[in-house]
């Protein structure tokens, strides 16, 4: 819902600024501003280079206008410094220490150790430049680093790339000028269902066939089929309910359930009759199991 759209004066300069107002799952709402902003021109291509600025208030807005028409300014003195970029994310995380959880500063290191160090870290801070990212980005996808690594390398570098253009180390966020590099998809050929069926039946005397088969057939992720419960299988009208999916912590190394799928909906799966065949052979496996162990308590006593 627009709530905002009319022109705004900051430092002599105009804006036209607009909003509309947001409303979250949990049923609160909050409102939404955002503008652009020239800082310039890119000394190679000579483009203008326009910021998105954006905020949940007027004078959240018209603060972040001023800062960036500060630093953006031809009589803004930037400081020098020989920092490199490791020592300046070492001073950084000291800065962001009081703000942020311990567990949060753990994950921005161990990202940025494994990501982003081994490669950017011996680099001054005042070098770190759109050219310098995207060759960075590039040599990560061929060291077989995921897109989504990557790109998670990519947001913490732009972190700490955006206090340094607040400390007035740098003009500006040079992440804000460069692209994240994305992979052209391939279309893969997917298998038929008589092939699964084939594999399935090679299989069946595996240990985890019915996961094969929930996983195959039934088209779940690893971690939604590996969260499924008896609850959720209702073997009378053949339906696979799918609500929850298991995570695993990369820092406590943990594994728990978390009470939504990655898409945070809940579906509900009819499946075919070979997926329960397989389903009710561990039921019956699992009830054998919990009479043993009874027998072999009464033993005991």
């Amino acid at each position: 819902m627009k709530i905002f759209d009319e022109n705004v004066t900051v430092c002599g300069h105009s804006f036209h600024v607009t909003g509309k107002r947001v409303f979250s799952d949990n049923g609160t709402s909050y409102d939404y501003l955002r503008t652009k902003v020239n800082i310039g021109r890119h000394p190679e291509s000579g483009k203008i280079r326009q910021v998105d600025v954006a905020g949940r208030s007027l004078d959240e807005i018209r603060d972040r206008l001023e800062n960036l028409l500060r630093i953006s300014s031809e009589d803004a003195n930037l400081i020098e410094t020989d920092m490199t970029f490791e020592e300046w994310v070492q001073y950084g995380i000291k800065v962001r220490k009081n703000a942020l959880e311990p567990i949060s500063i753990q994950n921005d290191m161990t990202c940025m150790n494994i990501q982003v160090l081994p490669f950017l870290g011996k680099k001054k801070l005042t070098d770190m430049t759109e050219e310098v990212l995207i060759e960075w980005q590039e040599l990560l996808l061929k060291q077989n680093f995921s897109e989504g690594r990557v790109s998670a390398g990519f947001v913490k570098v732009s972190t700490y790339l955006e206090l340094a253009a607040l400390h007035r180390y740098l003009p500006y966020n040079p992440c804000r000028f460069c692209r994240l590099i994305r992979l052209e998809k391939t279309h893969r050929k997917m298998a038929g269902e008589e092939v699964l069926r084939h594999i399935l039946v090679e299989n069946r005397e595996h240990p985890y066939s019915a996961f094969f088969a929930v996983t195959l057939l039934c088209a779940l992720r690893f971690s939604e089929a590996l969260a499924l419960s008896w609850k959720d299988v209702d073997f009378e009208n053949r339906q696979i309910t799918v609500h929850q999916q298991i995570e695993r912590s990369p820092i406590q190394k943990e594994i728990r359930i978390k009470p939504y799928t990655k898409t945070k909906t809940t579906r509900v799966i009819c499946a075919p009759a070979c997926v329960f065949w397989y389903l009710d052979r561990i039921r019956n496996r699992q009830e054998q199991e919990k009479k043993a162990i009874q027998l072999t308590r009464i033993r005991m006593v």
